[in-house]
């Protein structure tokens, strides 16, 4: 048995052009800057693209967590056309940053909760007391976005600081030697 319609020997209905258009939200519109000539331009997928291209993702980083992070990358992009997505996209970023916590502390297969993840690395040093007192915050906002009571919708100036931090912090945490330190995060 074939495991893809490909290496089935079936044809392939390829998708038309019209398939593949999607149409911007709405709210995309109110996006976007003056140009040097003084020409609103509307923000487009692919400034997305490269904006979020330029937050940390190290080789070293965990299969497991640059997924997560990838994965939220993809959404904040395809908030140009689901709006919404933005705050997925918070959701998988702070996921993320549970998963680089306990990967970082353990082999990855600890039970532990994120509470007990945080103050295992205040108390070991990993984490200092300002760092670990606003990944408790981040807990609260995981679990609130997990256990929604509405749809929510968040602006950019909501949603990307979070998703660039979760970005910063699997950074540091898989790039430095464990130190008492601060980590340098926005």
């Amino acid at each position: 048995m074939s495991s893809s319609p490909r290496e089935s020997g079936l044809p392939l209905a390829r998708p038309t052009a019209e398939d593949l258009i999607i149409p911007a939200d709405t709210r995309m519109e109110m996006f976007g800057y003056l140009s040097e000539a003084g020409i609103w331009t509307q923000i487009s997928p692919g400034q997305i693209r490269r904006m979020v291209a330029q937050w940390p993702a190290e080789d070293t980083t965990p299969a497991e967590v640059a997924g997560l992070l990838a994965t939220s990358r993809q959404l904040v992009v395809c908030s140009y056309y689901c709006y919404e997505f933005l705050v997925v996209a918070v959701l998988v970023a702070l996921q993320a940053t549970e998963t680089a916590l306990r990967m970082h502390l353990t082999d990855g297969s600890s039970k532990q909760t994120l509470t007990k993840l945080i103050e295992r690395a205040r108390a070991n040093g990993t984490l200092s007391e300002e760092v670990a007192d606003d990944l408790h915050l981040a807990r609260h906002l995981r679990n609130d976005l997990s256990h929604p009571r509405y749809q929510g919708a968040w602006t950019y100036g909501m949603a990307l600081p979070l998703i660039e931090r979760s970005h910063r912090f699997s950074s540091f945490l898989f790039t430095t030697v464990t130190t008492s330190e601060d980590p340098s995060l926005p």
